[in-house]
C-alpha cells in the first residue's frame, strides 16, 4: 500500500514544472556510467531546490531499476560531520555498495546522493564531509549537493573536486513556466501576469499567493504590490531573510533594499549615519541573496520587494523618512557630478526609488541598462521616421520629418545595445522657433500661445515643449521602456539648464496619462489641438512658480502614496517685467536697513535671490546681491563716482540727499544723475543674471 508520503510526493511532481535545464544536466551526469559527479545546486529560499531534489530522486527511478537514492536533509540530521554521515547511512541501508556500509548480494550498479540544505554546514565541516565521502561513496556515484549558497573556495582549490564539479545556480522560472505553474494551480488567467510579477517568479512566492488569493477569492482587483499581501510577506521573510543580528542590521537590509545599488557611503547616507556604517556594509555582503556589481549590492528582486513592503506595512513613517534620504542622496549626486555617465546613473537611482507608485505604471525595476540616449545622427533619419508613421500616421510624420530637419538639435534618440534606435523625443525650444515653423504645426503653436497666454515667458526664458515621444515596439504607454529614459534625460536637462514653462503635447489619453502628470506635477492648462483624427492635450508647468527642492518634496509625497501638499506659494518665483524688477531693485536699496520692508519686497521671490539663498536670509541675500552689484561699479574703469553715490545714498547712506551731495563735494542735481545712473546700472546686473540662470559671485553672509 502507498503512503501518504508517496501521495504527496505524487502530488508535488504533479505541480513541478520547469527546471528542464537543470533535470538534462543531472541525467547527463546518470548517463555516465564510468564516471562521479558532484551537482552543487544553489539558489535563494524558496527557489524550488528541495522539489528540484525530489524530481532527481523520481528520474532516477524512472532512468534505471538498479540505482539507489540515498536522500538526506541536513535541517533534520544536524549539520556536524558525524550526523550527516550517519544519516547517509541510515538513508543507504544495504543498498549502498561500499566495504565500509553493510551490503547484500544484489548490489546496485549506481548510487545517487541527494543532500538538501548543505548551507547549514559550515566551512570546517564542510571539509571533513568531503574527505569523509571521498571513502565512503562507491567511484560510480552521482552526487547533488543543494543550498542556498554557492560552494566554498575550497571546492574549487582543489583540482581533483574541481574536476568533478558542476556549480548550478538555481534561479526564479521561466515567464512561461510560471504563467504554467499558475495554470495548473487554476488563477484566473487576468490574474495570472500579475501574480509573476510580484513573485518574481519564485515557486515559494507563487505559492503562497495562489493561497493568499484562494482565501480571499471575491477580490478581482489586480494587487498593486505585495504590501497587500502582509501574511506572504511575513512567510517570505521568515523564509528567505534568516534573524537579524540586531535593529541596526534590519535598517541596513531595508536601505539596501529600497536602492537601486549600495555602496558604503549610499548606506551611510540613507541611515543617516555618522559613525561609520563599514561593518554593516561587509554584512551585508555576505547575505546569500546579496550580488555584489559593478555599481554596488544588489538584493534579489524577491528579497528587495519583501522587505521594502514588510517596512512600508510595518512603519509608515520610517519608511518615508527612509525614502526621502535615499532620494535626496541621489539627486544631491547628480548634482554635484561633473561626469555624465555618473549624473545619469544617480538618476537613475532617484527614479528607481519610485518604483512603486500606481502612476509609474509598469515600471517596477531599474532603467534598462542596455539602453542610452544621445544625440540624432545621420542614419537615424529613416528609422525614426518609420517609427512615426507606425505609431502616428502619415500627417504627423510630416512634422516630425520637418522637425528632424529644421531643428535636429532638439531631437534625442534612445538606442539599444547595439546603437540602433529603439525610440527618440523631440523637445522644442519654442522660444527659438520661428514663426513660420509654429504656423505649420498646429501642436507647437497651441503650447506657445499657452505659455504666452499665462504667465508670460521673460526675454531670455526658456519655454521646453514636448512634442513627441515614440517607442519603435510598442505604443507608448507607462510600461514603455522608453519613458523612464526619457524622463532620465529631462532630469538631467533640468539640473543644468532650467526654464520658464515646460509643456507636454503629445498625450490624447489623458485617463492614462493623467495620474503619471500629476505626480509628475504637471497642469492639464485645458489646451488642446487635433492631429490625424486624434484630439490631444496639453499639460504645463511654469518652473518659475516653486524651487526645484520644493518639487521634489512634492514629488516624494506622491511616490510614497500619499497626497501631494499644495504648492508652496512661500517659495513661488515672482515673474516680474524688467519695468518692474527694476522698480523692486530702487525700492530694495530705498528699504536697505529696514529688513521688515525688504521681506515684502518682490525681489525675495525671484530667481536670482532663490538661487544664491542657500541656507540662509532671502533678505540677506537681496542685500548681498545689492552689495555686489555695486562692488561691480566700483571696479569698473570711470564707474567709481556712480558707486560713491549709491554708497552714500542706500549702503551708507548720509542722513539726507542734500547731506550726500555735499559730503562727495558735487552739486545736488549731478548727484541725483549720477545715482539714478547707478541704480539702472545696478538692477540692469541683477536683471541679467536672473534671466541668465547663472547665479552671481556673493562675497557676503547670508546668515
Amino acid at each position: 500500500m502507498r503512503s501518504l508520503s508517496d501521495l504527496l510526493r505524487e502530488t508535488r511532481r504533479r505541480r513541478f514544472v520547469g527546471r528542464g535545464q537543470e533535470i538534462t544536466r543531472f541525467e547527463v551526469a546518470l548517463a555516465a556510467t564510468e564516471r562521479t559527479s558532484v551537482l552543487f545546486v544553489h539558489g535563494l529560499a524558496g527557489t524550488g531546490k528541495t522539489w528540484l531534489l525530489d524530481e532527481m530522486a523520481a528520474t532516477s527511478a524512472a532512468k534505471a531499476a538498479d540505482v539507489a537514492v540515498v536522500r538526506v536533509d541536513v535541517r533534520r540530521s544536524g549539520p556536524t560531520p558525524e550526523s550527516v554521515l550517519s544519516a547517509i547511512r541510515d538513508s543507504a541501508g544495504t543498498d549502498l555498495p561500499h566495504p565500509g556500509l553493510r551490503s547484500k548480494p544484489e548490489r546496485s550498479s549506481r548510487t545517487v546522493l541527494l543532500v538538501d540544505s548543505y548551507d547549514l554546514v559550515d566551512d570546517d565541516a564542510d571539509e571533513r564531509l568531503r574527505e569523509e565521502l571521498a571513502t565512503l561513496l562507491p567511484a560510480r556515484t552521482v552526487v547533488v549537493i543543494a543550498g542556498r549558497r554557492p560552494p566554498g573556495p575550497r571546492w574549487a582549490a582543489d583540482p581533483a573536486w574541481r574536476e568533478l564539479l558542476t556549480t548550478i545556480r538555481l534561479g526564479p522560472l521561466s515567464p512561461q513556466d510560471a504563467v504554467a505553474y499558475l495554470a495548473a494551480e487554476q488563477v484566473p488567467e487576468e490574474m495570472r501576469h500579475r501574480f509573476v510579477e510580484l513573485s518574481g517568479r519564485q515557486p515559494l512566492a507563487l505559492s503562497l499567493l495562489v493561497d493568499a488569493s484562494r482565501r480571499n477569492s471575491r477580490s478581482t482587483v489586480e494587487p498593486a504590490s505585495l504590501a497587500e499581501f502582509p501574511g506572504v510577506v511575513r512567510e517570505l521573510l521568515e523564509r528567505v531573510v534568516d534573524t537579524l543580528p540586531s535593529p541596526d542590521h534590519r535598517a541596513a537590509l531595508e536601505a539596501c533594499a529600497h536602492m537601486r545599488s549600495t555602496t558604503e557611503c549610499r548606506l551611510r547616507s540613507a541611515l543617516d549615519a555618522k559613525e561609520d556604517v563599514h561593518l554593516l556594509f561587509d554584512w551585508l555582503r555576505t547575505l546569500p541573496f546579496i550580488e555584489e556589481g559593478p555599481s554596488g549590492l544588489q538584493p534579489n528582486p524577491l528579497v528587495r520587494a519583501v522587505v521594502d513592503a514588510d517596512l512600508r506595512w510595518r512603519d509608515v513613517e520610517g519608511y518615508a523618512a527612509l525614502h526621502r534620504r535615499v532620494r535626496r542622496d541621489a539627486v544631491d549626486r547628480a548634482r554635484r557630478s561633473s561626469e555624465a555617465g555618473e549624473t545619469r546613473r544617480s538618476i537613475q537611482d532617484a527614479i528607481f526609488a519610485a518604483r512603486w507608485h500606481h502612476a509609474v505604471g509598469g515600471h517596477r525595476g531599474p532603467i534598462q541598462h542596455e539602453l542610452s540616449h544621445d544625440e540624432l545622427r545621420p542614419r537615424d533619419r529613416s528609422a525614426l521616421l518609420d517609427m512615426a508613421f507606425q505609431h502616428l500616421g502619415r500627417e504627423q510624420t510630416e512634422l516630425v520629418a520637418h522637425w528632424v530637419q529644421r531643428r535636429p538639435e532638439t531631437v534625442r534618440v534612445f538606442r539599444d545595445a547595439a546603437g540602433d534606435a529603439v525610440g527618440f523625443a523631440c523637445v522644442l525650444d519654442l522660444h527659438a522657433v520661428s514663426a513660420d515653423d509654429l504656423h505649420r504645426d498646429e501642436g507647437a503653436r497651441a503650447m506657445w500661445l499657452e505659455a504666452t497666454r499665462s504667465r508670460p515667458p521673460r526675454p531670455g526664458e526658456e519655454v521646453l515643449a514636448w512634442r513627441f515621444l515614440v517607442d519603435r515596439e510598442r505604443r507608448l504607454d507607462a510600461e514603455s521602456p522608453v519613458l523612464p529614459l526619457a524622463v532620465a534625460w529631462r532630469i538631467e536637462r533640468g539640473l543644468r539648464r532650467r526654464c520658464a514653462w515646460e509643456l507636454v503635447g503629445f498625450i490624447d489619453e489623458v485617463e492614462a496619462w493623467g495620474p503619471l502628470m500629476k505626480q509628475l506635477d504637471f497642469d492639464d492648462v485645458g489646451a488642446t489641438y487635433a492631429a490625424a483624427g486624434r484630439e490631444y492635450s496639453v499639460f504645463g508647468r511654469d518652473w518659475r512658480r516653486a524651487s526645484l527642492d520644493d518639487w521634489l518634496e512634492r514629488t516624494s509625497g506622491g511616490e510614497l502614496g500619499r497626497r501631494s501638499p499644495p504648492r508652496s506659494e512661500a517659495v513661488a518665483e515672482e515673474v516680474l517685467s524688467e519695468a518692474q524688477f527694476a522698480e523692486a531693485v530702487r525700492c530694495a536699496l530705498r528699504d536697505f536697513h529696514v529688513r521688515e520692508r525688504l521681506a515684502g519686497n518682490p525681489l525675495v521671490r525671484t530667481k536670482i535671490v532663490e538661487e544664491v539663498t542657500g541656507e540662509g536670509s532671502p533678505v540677506a541675500a537681496v542685500q548681498a546681491l545689492l552689495r555686489s552689484a555695486a562692488e561691480v561699479l566700483r571696479t569698473e574703469p570711470r564707474s567709481e563716482g556712480l558707486f560713491r553715490c549709491v554708497d552714500k545714498a542706500y549702503l551708507r547712506p548720509a542722513r539726507t540727499h542734500e547731506r550726500a551731495a555735499a559730503e562727495l563735494g558735487i552739486p545736488y542735481n549731478t548727484y541725483r544723475r549720477h545715482r539714478d545712473r547707478a541704480v539702472a546700472r545696478i538692477a540692469g546686473w541683477m536683471w541679467h543674471h536672473e534671466l541668465g540662470g547663472d547665479a552671481p559671485p556673493i562675497r557676503a553672509d547670508l546668515s
